[in-house]
């Protein structure tokens, strides 16, 4: 019996005018004067009637503009009056968080506490105290209730005291029942403060934790009533205007009449006038809604409210409130100075003429707009197209791969997106729910989350994860996206992919066509805390895999019949027979084929995007092929290093390289004489060869 060797060195190769017609009379100019006066009076009075009716137009377009552009003006002051408050109220809350921070290291030492309250009040003006209430015995040489509490006096010295006691309960004050049982910040209704700092105010506080995060205390501020409605009414832009500001219970944080502040809600107020207008008004501001209203003031005056809530967790709402007096004050002496222009300057020509130039003006300005709106479109198109691939960033023998988008308008919300790293192909196909812009957001935040997480992670369960939890927390659209991803490792074909509520995908092996079984995982953007379930794969040589989204088996025909799931099937099945396989490329541009050929003059209604793969072998470059037929005996083994001497030095392989393979070698070569040829008998010598 013998052995037949052969023995190659390979190498790979790692991609759209009435004329008016005045008749000569026959009759005799009899009364021709009068004829003319009569006709004069009834040009005049023409002209007058077409003048008054000119002038009583342009002065409510002057009226509605001014209405605009007055509540346009009170808007931005009121807009401008949140921001700088929210700016403020932010940077109070800040310094509460530093000085959190600060006291944290000597939540052991009361003494230590108090003079680090005493310098936050001092360092920080406007503020008119500072206080930290404990939770029961937390010192016990300290009593049950300790608070210490640093307050700025009309003098301007700072007061530290301890403020804990059974006639001064703190544990029942919202300032820290809030903070304890929710673990989060509080701006407190105000409330009049007898026995600190004597004075209405509004109080922001936190809770403390010690070293084994547990809340121990609450750490507050107070802010002055006072303060706050003279700093909100400090620079306004008419006169009589002021601005207030209202709890989330309804109580006045800011009003001129100080005396009224946090005294009774603005319900309780409007008790006496029984305005449904003002309660209107106050229960729409209390359910943080942005709104005007007109209103009669206490004297009688008409007034305009504008308002809005801050917008931070105070859940307080502001408003400014204009007389109606100062406001439109100059109106009705620009209505007749409009009058005398429109007098003296126009002719009922000159209105028609006027009325049918803005007509065309503003047909032209809507083409205007319809073009630039179509050219950003196409921009944006092609700003999206460019966000995909169009080819494999590298070469590699054992992957072909090729994808195609067919937005259903302009934009779309389908995706897809593949790269290779480090011998690994990352690809994805997805679909985001709706159309058009919003979904074309959507869908370049959706790819960019993969392509960046991907960099950096190898299991596309984890990037799938991650991925669902970024969207559920950045995004308030309420939309969400079908996610199909996978990982090719390149060298072994193992790949491992995680559906996210996609269709599923069309799997080629051995030239038969069948859906993907997959785990039933919801879309990503639905549930942060939703746990993801991978799945793994093994590719041989020309499987090939076939992701699309819904818009291939969505297609409608004139019948109102779907695609199907089966037709892609059907469709993909006999191409597989076509020697040589068609590519990846060939996959798309047939199946588009039959959808186009099935959906017939049907208008595409949704995103079609196609993903296809193809996992191949390839065959290697020979560099140098020889073979030896050896007998199936060991005392031959001499011949066989001879000849791998010859292979070798015909190589210009090194020493060290040459004996390490001839020991390789040898060793299996006598390995495969004893064991797979030792009860083999052939007398006539006719070589078994392998």
């Amino acid at each position: 019996m013998d052995i037949f060797f052969n023995f190659a060195f390979l190498s790979s190769r790692l991609l759209r005018p009435e004329h008016f017609i005045m008749k000569k009379s026959t009759k005799p100019p009899v009364d021709r004067f009068t004829l003319q006066t009569r006709y004069n009076l009834a040009m005049i009075i023409v002209t007058a009637v077409i003048l008054l009716g000119l002038f009583l137009y342009t002065y409510d377009v002057a009226q509605t503009g001014i209405n605009r552009a007055v509540e346009g003006r009170a808007k931005s002051e009121l807009r401008a009056q949140c921001i700088d408050l929210e700016s403020r109220l932010n940077m109070i809350e800040a310094l509460v968080s530093n000085h959190a921070r600060v006291v944290s290291d000597d939540l052991d030492d009361p003494d230590e506490l108090f003079n680090h309250n005493r310098r936050f009040v001092e360092e920080n003006p406007d503020i008119e105290g500072c206080f930290m209430a404990f939770i029961p015995n937390y010192f016990p040489k300290q009593g049950r209730w300790f608070e210490c509490y640093a307050v700025r006096r009309d003098s301007g010295r700072i007061e530290t005291r301890q403020m804990g006691s059974a006639q001064h309960d703190y544990t029942k004050s919202e300032f820290y029942t809030t903070p304890m049982s929710t673990g989060k910040p509080v701006w407190c209704e105000p409330y009049h403060d007898k026995d600190g700092a004597h004075m209405m105010l509004t109080t922001y506080s936190i809770p403390i934790k010690n070293d084994d995060d547990r809340i121990v205390a609450v750490l507050a501020v107070d802010i002055s009533l006072d303060w706050l409605s003279n700093y909100l009414n400090s620079d306004l832009r008419y006169k009589s205007s002021y601005l207030m500001m209202l709890s989330r219970q309804g109580r006045l944080l800011a009003y001129p009449d100080t005396n009224l502040l946090a005294d009774k809600t603005v319900h309780e107020l409007n008790n006496k006038k029984r305005d449904p207008k003002v309660n209107e008004m106050n229960r729409r501001m209390m359910a943080g809604e942005s709104g005007m209203v007109k209103v009669k003031a206490e004297n009688g005056d008409n007034t305009l409210v504008i308002f809005k809530p801050v917008s931070n967790d105070t859940g307080w709402s502001m408003a400014i409130v204009c007389r109606e007096k100062e406001v439109f004050g100059n109106l009705y002496r620009t209505g007749n100075i409009l009058m005398g222009l429109m007098l003296v300057a126009l002719l009922a020509l000159a209105l028609m003429l006027w009325y049918a130039t803005r007509s065309v003006n503003k047909l032209q300005a809507a083409n205007d707009e319809k073009r630039r709106i179509d050219g950003e479109l196409a921009i944006a198109a092609n700003i999206q197209k460019g966000m995909l691939p169009s080819k494999l960033n590298r070469h590699h023998d054992n992957i072909q791969v090729h994808a195609s988008l067919i937005p259903a308008k302009e934009v779309g919300g389908d995706l897809f997106d593949y790269y290779i790293r480090n011998e690994k192909l990352f690809f994805c196909v997805g679909d985001v729910s709706g159309k058009g812009v919003p979904a074309s957001l959507l869908m370049a935040v959706t790819r960019s989350l993969f392509r960046s997480l991907s960099m950096h992670e190898s299991n596309p369960t984890r990037i799938i994860t991650t991925m669902n939890q970024t969207m559920v927390e950045t995004s308030d659209s309420n939309m969400f996206v079908t996610l199909f991803a996978g990982v090719i490792d390149l060298p072994t074909g193992e790949m491992r992919f995680c559906n996210a509520g996609h269709t599923p995908p069309v799997f080629i092996h051995d030239g038969k066509t069948s859906f993907l079984e997959l785990n039933a995982n919801l879309p990503l953007g639905v549930f942060a805390d939703f746990t993801y379930k991978g799945q793994q794969l093994t590719l041989t040589g020309n499987d090939a895999i076939v992701i699309y989204t819904d818009g291939v088996t969505e297609a409608f025909n004139a019948q109102h019949e779907q695609f199907g799931e089966q037709r892609i099937l059907d469709a993909l099945q006999p191409i597989e027979a076509h020697d040589p396989l068609p590519t990846p490329e060939q996959q798309i541009e047939h199946l588009i084929l039959e959808v186009k050929q099935f959906s017939g003059d049907s208008i595409q209604s949704d995103d079609i995007s196609i993903l296809a793969l193809r996992y191949v072998r390839p065959l290697d470059d020979v560099i140098l092929q020889d073979k030896i037929v050896l007998p199936a005996d060991i005392q031959h083994v001499g011949r066989l290093n001879d000849w791998i001497d010859s292979v070798t030095s015909r190589l210009g392989a090194g020493d060290e390289t040459a004996m390490n393979l001839r020991l390789a070698v040898e060793e299996a070569v006598v390995n495969v004489m004893n064991y797979a040829y030792k009860n083999e008998k052939n007398p006539d010598g006719t070589p078994v060869q392998g």
